[in-house]
C-alpha cells in the first residue's frame, strides 16, 4: 500500500516557516493532501448541518484566506469540543472541480512526525 504522505518541497518548508514561524525540515513533519470540505450535502444524522450545502463561493473564500500567507489554520483531531491543542496546521488550499461536478477544498497539512501513531493511521487509510 502506497504512503499518503507527500515529499515536501522547499517552497512548502518555506511557507510553513512563514507562517509557523519555526523552521521544520522535512524529516521532522509529514505533509498530506486531503479534501477538507466540499459542496456535497452533510451527512451528519441528528444534526442541524445534516444536508447542509457549502457554496463554491465558500470554499473559494477559505482557499484565498489559507493562501493570503497570514497565518496557518490549527488542525484537530475531532475540531474542537474542549480545548485540546492543535496537533498540525493546514498551510494550503486549492478548489478543484471532481468528476461528479461537485467542488472540493484540498488542502496540504502537516504534523510532526512524532505524531507516528497518527502518521501511520492516516498513511493506513
Amino acid at each position: 500500500m502506497a504512503k499518503k504522505t507527500i515529499t515536501a518541497t522547499k517552497t512548502m518548508l518555506d511557507q510553513i516557516q512563514k507562517l509557523a514561524g519555526t523552521s521544520p525540515s522535512a524529516d521532522d513533519i509529514a505533509i498530506f493532501d486531503a479534501t477538507a470540505v466540499s459542496t456535497r450535502p452533510v451527512a451528519k444524522r441528528g444534526s442541524i448541518y445534516d444536508g447542509a450545502v457549502m457554496s463554491k463561493a465558500l470554499l473559494d473564500e477559505m482557499a484565498t484566506v489559507l493562501n493570503a500567507g497570514v497565518q496557518a489554520v490549527p488542525l484537530h483531531i475531532a475540531h474542537m469540543n474542549h480545548g485540546e491543542l492543535p496537533i498540525g496546521k493546514v498551510f494550503q488550499g486549492n478548489v478543484v472541480q471532481s468528476d461528479d461536478g461537485q467542488y472540493e477544498l484540498r488542502t496540504l497539512f502537516y504534523l510532526p512526525t512524532s505524531e507516528a501513531e497518527l502518521v501511520e493511521s492516516i498513511n493506513l487509510g
